[in-house]
């Protein structure tokens, strides 16, 4: 998909070139400057000058010339960009230090893992799994984002084809805001603002602002600051109004959403198991997990990440007489890669059938036992009835109360290793069950014969633990107004991190889901750019405010400095500060490609 969208970003930029050329002649050329249009490769623009007819512009100095009216308005806009240029010259410092310390720590991890490339395979499986969930696109925690580095955004590849309005609308505000912070501080600075305008470079769209260069010569050092470090100000200011936006936006919502009534998803990576037609789905409104109860995001993460054990112990109870029908003979159970497989013996089309392993409550014998026909499904007797699913909210309450010592007496007995031979000196044994229906019922602790813990399981019945030895899990999503759950066997990473939620749901069936939704993408949005455009414009790079700020500070602090030195020095720190910052988001777009 990305390289589909390069591939038409462009065809269509030529498209507009060739025709451009095309049409030149006087007519075109006069239409084109009347209004201010320019055509270059992958790049249109549009430029207001301080013509006659291009009045529209210079409603930003006529304003400020308004405010500058009041001697006490014209402080409070002098303190404003005083405040503003002394956070940008933070910014001009720290910022390239962080990214050098990113750059650093970039050479460093590929150093290292041009050294652990040499450890077995079977060692890095895992960890490179679970590097790859870290740098899914929906979720990342914290310590994640800030060793994340620079990372371009990419339509196709790391941006969501259907996020790209909101994409674009937030650079357009944010872009707008910049450049009107530059032309409010000149103009306080009686500095005529000459030109005005818009551009759209491949997709990406911005703006900019022209001063008059000789009445910017003549400003003071600290004039200067404070028109070059005013767009960085305004896009930091931005970005803090958008948080408390974003904190916000559940007290706008509640009249029509509530955020104690479960969770709805907003999105699944395609990289994770619950996505497709039996997984979750857009909207869908997440009551349980489990056996835990999700009133909101906490409750989800706390159930996650707590209250569901990957402990290998943890099973639900079922009745002896329907789970000994269903069991595998001893030569019929697979094992391969950490996965055990019991269902072949069995006519089982159903793929909710999974295997479960038990402690029989009668111990096997060592003689050979008599061949007794295996049960046919579906010829076997509805699971419903067998398992009490007809019953099962009456029940399950009678069992809780019963297993309430159950659960608290009980030690976990530490995970199986499949390498060895401990299955058979145990007793275990497989049954293929369908999942749906023995994950209705209470939950249950297994642990050996010979434990106390085993004699209180209520009669009749047996702690049936899903056989998954390869770190994997068991999950029963209940959706809300769906008759059948959702299950889910995989690694719990998936739905911590490739799984997006939103605390909103809707209080109404007319109400759509989705509405919260696009503020909180918007909100998202404009607070990473607004505060990514302030931080990065900070840096002393070609092209960027950082450059004009560092001739500011370098002809200030080294001014009994001759010209050409100073302008040495100015160059010097510019390369660094480009070389960090291209080099910064050249390991983002690499790493980017990778994943």
């Amino acid at each position: 998909m990305f390289f589909t969208i390069i591939i038409f970003i462009i065809l269509f930029w030529s498209t507009i070139y060739f025709l451009d050329l095309y049409f030149r002649h006087s007519k075109y050329i006069k239409l084109l400057r009347h209004y201010g249009l320019s055509f270059a490769p992958f790049q249109f623009r549009v430029y207001f000058t301080q013509l006659e007819h291009h009045s529209s512009p210079y409603f930003l100095q006529e304003f400020v010339e308004k405010i500058l009216s009041s001697p006490k308005r014209t402080k409070l806009i002098a303190l404003w960009f005083t405040i503003g240029a002394f956070i940008s010259l933070i910014f001009y410092v720290t910022t390239p230090i962080y990214l050098l310390h990113l750059l650093l720590s970039e050479f460093s991890s590929t150093f290292l893992s041009e050294k652990q490339n040499s450890t077995p395979k079977s060692e890095t499986i895992q960890t490179s799994y679970s590097l790859r969930l870290l740098h899914a696109p929906i979720f990342l925690p914290l310590h994640e984002h800030i060793n994340a580095g620079i990372t371009p955004v990419l339509p196709g590849l790391n941006l969501p084809l259907s996020h790209m309005p909101i994409f674009v609308a937030v650079l357009i505000i944010a872009s707008i805001l910049h450049e009107a912070g530059h032309a409010i501080a000149a103009a306080s600075s009686n500095v005529r603002v000459t030109g005005l305008g818009f551009f759209v470079f491949a997709i990406y769209p911005g703006a900019f602002t022209e001063v008059e260069p000789t009445e910017l010569d003549r400003c003071s050092c600290a004039q200067k600051l404070r028109i070059y470090g005013a767009g960085v100000w305004h896009n930091i200011i931005l970005a803090f109004l958008d948080f408390f936006l974003l904190l916000l936006i559940p007290v706008i919502f509640k009249p029509f959403y509530s955020n104690n009534a479960g969770v709805v998803v907003t999105g699944i990576s395609p990289r994770s198991g619950l996505y497709g037609q039996t997984g979750l789905q857009l909207g869908h409104q997440i009551l349980r997990v489990n056996q835990c109860k999700v009133r909101n995001s906490d409750d989800w993460f706390a159930c996650l990440n707590g209250k569901i054990s990957t402990n290998h112990s943890i099973g639900f109870l079922a009745q002896y007489r329907a789970v000994s029908r269903m069991t595998a003979s001893e030569d019929k159970v697979a094992r391969s890669e950490g996965e055990v497989q019991c269902c072949s013996e069995f006519n089982v089309t159903n793929t909710t059938h999974i295997c479960f392993r038990y402690l029989s409550p009668i111990k096997k014998s060592t003689t050979q036992p008599p061949t007794v026909q295996k049960p046919i499904f579906p010829e076997f007797p509805d699971f419903e009835a067998e398992f009490g699913v007809q019953k099962r909210q009456k029940r399950a309450t009678d069992l809780k109360t019963r297993l309430l010592s159950l659960n608290e007496a009980t030690t976990r007995q530490p995970n199986i290793n499949l390498k060895d031979d401990s299955l058979s000196s145990i007793d275990y044994s497989h049954a293929c069950l369908p999942a749906m229906q023995v994950t209705e019922h209470a939950q249950c602790q297994i642990s050996s014969r010979s434990s106390k813990p085993f004699s209180i399981l209520p009669y009749g019945y047996v702690c049936v633990v899903p056989a998954l030895y390869n770190d994997t899990i068991l999950l029963r999503f209940q959706v809300k107004d769906q008759r059948k759950p959702v299950l889910f066997i995989g690694y719990l990473s998936e739905p911590l991190y490739l799984v997006g939620i939103s605390d909103l749901t809707p209080r109404f069936a007319f109400v759509p889901w989705w509405i919260p939704r696009i503020f909180e993408l918007f909100s998202s949005y404009l607070i990473t750019f607004s505060l990514a455009m302030g931080v990065l414009n900070a840096v002393p790079c070609y092209g960027l405010d950082g450059q004009f700020i560092s001739n500011t500070v370098v002809n200030y602090f080294f001014q009994n400095l001759s010209a050409s030195l100073r302008r040495q020095i100015e160059k010097l720190i510019t390369f660094c500060g480009t070389f960090i910052l291209c080099s910064n988001i050249l390991f983002g777009l690499v790493k980017s490609m990778a994943y």
